[in-house]
């Protein structure tokens, strides 16, 4: 019974409060003994040592009120959806298979087997090779279940957790993981990770090994108390100590890194292609995080240079598995009738996972694009009913928001708890993020494309450009109003189309660039542009990501994705807000405020996104029951038990 009591939150501040009622009185009733005959000498030696009891008990009960129980899985709000029996994932098939070959296509190249760190590119689905504390579930907005971790310690205000490493958790060289190689980890990481990296990490205020597989990480509090942090850390890659104390990952970005999770690097043609193996003798094969995922006895990813050879390489058979991003191809070429396509099966379903931010960005680095008027003069000239209607069949949905295909979404109408919001920063925050953002127009009729001309040349006007001999100009130096845009060679110049047809009729004639992939990125991560594609990856429960992105801290921050130089005190404190939030309903009603503003500055113009999922494979793959958000996710499919024999020679991988 006073277990029950110690453990239970109201019953133990209900009794540390008696308790301190307690100990006051006898206090009080000791000083008065002083004063009292020595008759009462006895009495007065006893109460001050039951008040020492007493103290003692209290302070072990409130001790007891900071423990937390080993837990197997934790959310970032709520309860996690699968219990400590659980077996698998509900989008895995268990009883999948195991065996085979994937052949994987990617357009574009690399040059790094590290992703952690800032230089290079690095080849696709190096994650499959590492295994994390604890481990994410595709099917929740942001739940941890142990992995590397069998299980973590947490108090109900987060300060803290602790993490139980598994003794069969090992390194690929046999070694076990320990909690010198997760302190390693985090301080290499803290010191030579990606900017956003070492933006998480800096919150811890301390880390301490307990026990050679038990290890604390506590937080800063000062400021706030992060509630997403612990399952931040919970993802953090593991790296053994042994192997890489003392060493510059940078300098070594050509060497896989010691594997611990699925899968291993075994075979890399730089810029090509890269192989990776199996293990039989990965510790977690038994685990529900990998039930029925990660069924392919090889993988092998080939680079192209663009969609159109990847795609002919699809239809020789040389790669399995073909994403098509383009609702016109999708009706006019994927017709499989001949004998040579016969083995192709397709299908379009339609998703409900978090698309994000798919936009032309504007650097407001830039002094062109300092002035919102601007910005927002050239987001109302984006004619998307012409690109879709003309260029994608129809099927594409406009970017009306940074979290698209969510709850998060702000939408047409204010939530009470939003203006609240939005009215506690006064006058910090324009009256324009009340009301829908007015740059959404559709320009398919003449009229209408005629009104947003006229509006968006008074805005240039007003901003200080004037139209003169066909261009526009600054009506005081005389300075042209022209800029580059760049698209890397991934991504097709009629998405650009839209825009560039309407500017030339203000006098706007923008220098459209198609870049290399590696020279984009390079670009990209020194800010070197002035208007750029970009896609910020969607998120169902944004948090600490969200400073990467749109964060002042960033700003200036080579390699951050806070492409268009945001720089806004409310958004600052909105973020705070954002990974504070004690509840969903709250996160919500912040994202949609974040949502409202930044759409408001028109930091960029949106562009458009597909609601569908459209997949051609051949029949030699086998691919899960599909479910809501998970409906082409590669890594819970496999071989089609009829056809794991090897594959011919030729299409082997190089």
């Amino acid at each position: 019974m006073v277990k029950g009591l110690m453990h239970a939150s109201i019953f133990g501040r209900f009794l540390r409060k008696i308790l301190f009622a307690m100990l006051s009185y006898i206090k009080y009733t000791a000083l008065l003994n002083f004063t009292f005959p020595k008759t009462r000498l006895k009495k007065r030696t006893a109460q001050p040592v039951l008040g020492c009891s007493l103290a003692f008990l209290l302070m072990f009960l409130t001790g007891l009120s900071q423990a937390a129980k080993p837990v197997h899985a934790i959310a970032k709000h709520g309860q996690p959806k699968y219990s400590k029996d659980f077996t698998h994932f509900d989008y895995a098939n268990p009883d999948a298979p195991i065996g085979g070959k994937l052949r994987v296509g990617v357009v574009g190249t690399f040059d790094s087997l590290n992703h952690y760190v800032l230089n290079g590119i690095p080849a696709n689905k190096l994650h499959i090779a590492r295994a994390t504390l604890m481990g994410r579930s595709a099917d929740e907005p942001f739940t941890v279940y142990g992995v590397v971790a069998e299980s973590a310690e947490i108090p109900k205000d987060r300060t803290w957790i602790v993490y139980n490493i598994r003794p069969e958790a090992k390194w690929d060289t046999g070694e076990p993981i320990t909690a010198d190689d997760v302190i390693f980890s985090f301080n290499t990481w803290l010191e030579q990770g990606h900017a956003f990296m070492k933006t998480y990490y800096r919150k811890v205020k301390k880390i301490e090994k307990l026990s050679p597989r038990k290890i604390k990480f506590t937080f800063k509090t000062a400021d706030y108390i992060d509630r997403e942090l612990p399952l931040i850390i919970s993802i953090m890659p593991l790296i053994p100590k042994k192997y890489y104390e003392g060493k510059k990952l940078e300098d070594h970005l050509l060497e896989p890194l010691i594997a611990n999770g699925p899968y291993k690097i075994s075979k890399v043609n730089f810029g090509k292609s890269i192989t990776y193996k199996r293990r039989p003798e990965f510790w977690g094969w038994d685990l529900p995080n990998y039930k029925g995922r990660y069924n392919f006895d090889e993988i092998d990813i080939l680079y192209f240079r663009n969609k159109e050879v990847m795609y002919e390489a699809f239809l020789a058979g040389d790669i399995d598995y073909f994403e098509e991003k383009d609702p016109s191809k999708w009706h006019t070429q994927y017709i499989f009738d001949s004998s040579k396509t016969k083995g192709i099966k397709k299908f379009a379903i339609e998703h409900f996972r978090s698309v994000g931010m798919i936009a032309l960005v504007f650097n407001t680095r830039r002094d062109i694009f300092k002035d919102p008027r601007v910005r927002k003069a050239l987001a109302m000239l984006y004619d998307f009913e012409w690109v879709n209607k003309t260029l994608y069949h129809g099927e594409m949905t406009r970017t009306k928001s940074f979290f698209v295909n969510t709850t998060l979404e702000a939408g047409d109408t204010i939530s009470k708890e939003e203006k609240e919001l939005l009215d506690s920063y006064g006058d910090k925050v324009g009256k324009q993020a009340y009301f829908p953002p007015d740059i959404f127009r559709n320009l398919s009729d003449d009229y209408q494309k005629r009104q947003v001309l006229k509006e968006a040349k008074k805005l240039l006007e007003d901003a200080g450009w004037v139209y003169k001999d066909g261009k526009l100009r600054h009506k005081t130096t005389g300075e042209f109003f022209t800029f580059d845009i760049i698209l890397p060679i991934t991504q097709k110049r009629k998405i650009v189309l839209g825009l560039t047809k309407n500017l030339q009729r203000l006098g706007i004639y923008p220098k459209l660039k198609i870049l290399e992939v590696s020279e984009y990125e390079q670009r990209r991560i020194k800010f070197d542009y002035d208007i750029a594609f970009v896609q910020w990856a969607g998120a169902r429960s944004p948090g600490n990501e969200i400073i990467n992105y749109i964060s002042s801290k960033v700003a200036g921050i080579n390699g951050s994705r806070n492409y268009p130089g945001i720089k806004d005190p409310v958004i600052d404190d909105l973020i705070i807000k954002l990974i504070t939030a004690p509840s969903w309903d709250q996160l919500v009603t912040v994202a949609k405020v974040i949502d409202r503003i930044l759409l408001n500055s028109h930091y960029m113009i949106p562009l458009f996104y597909n609601k569908k999922d459209y997949v051609a494979y051949w029949d030699r793959l086998q691919p899960p029951t599909f479910g809501p958000g998970l409906e082409s996710r590669i890594e819970s499919w496999w071989i089609n038990s009829k056809k794991l024999s090897p594959l011919p020679a030729k299409q082997q991988c190089k």
